[in-house]
């Protein structure tokens, strides 16, 4: 069985508004991987907090969707340990969690758990796989906030 406890987290900031503790975001997947729910293949993961407008063009060049999007996810290659990327929008979390009535914390750790379940299987396109997206999210960011380890996200962005 894959040791999943030392996964490596690769993180690139390129917001500069976006502002947080790299290894709390590490944290966030050593729990989820230690929970064992959704967990994405063994391997690296690479995790990467971009401008709205860079995952955009992401959205279109890989999806051919040119509408705003919070967050992509890459599967990655197992067979080289690298279970993928999770590529999130820290300004679209700042633009929803005030219509959705969470904190910015909480919607671009959601995001990451998004991104976390797509790599490990679960999709939410098809009928009632949304409601099943839906549920996973909500257990592992429950989960999260009982080990106190939604990360301490701060945006001074636009």
């Amino acid at each position: 069985m894959p040791d999943f406890g030392r996964r490596r987290v690769e993180i690139r900031n390129d917001c500069r508004g976006l502002a947080f503790g790299e290894a709390s975001v590490r944290q966030v997947f050593r729990i989820l991987d230690a929970e064992g729910l959704f967990r994405p293949p063994a391997g690296d993961l690479s995790v990467a907090f971009v401008p709205l407008a860079q995952l955009r063009a992401l959205h279109l060049r890989h999806l051919a969707d040119d509408s705003e999007t919070d967050v992509l996810s890459f599967p990655g290659n197992p067979g080289w340990s690298f279970a993928g990327e999770i590529v999130v929008a820290p300004a679209m979390a700042h633009r929803r969690c005030r219509h959705c009535g969470t904190s910015f914390p909480e919607e671009l750790s959601l995001y990451l758990v998004h991104g976390y379940l797509h790599l490990g299987g679960l999709n939410d396109l098809g009928p009632g796989e949304g409601e099943k997206m839906r549920r996973a999210e909500e257990d592992c960011l429950q989960r999260l906030r009982q080990h106190r380890a939604l990360p301490k996200f701060l945006w001074r962005g636009k």
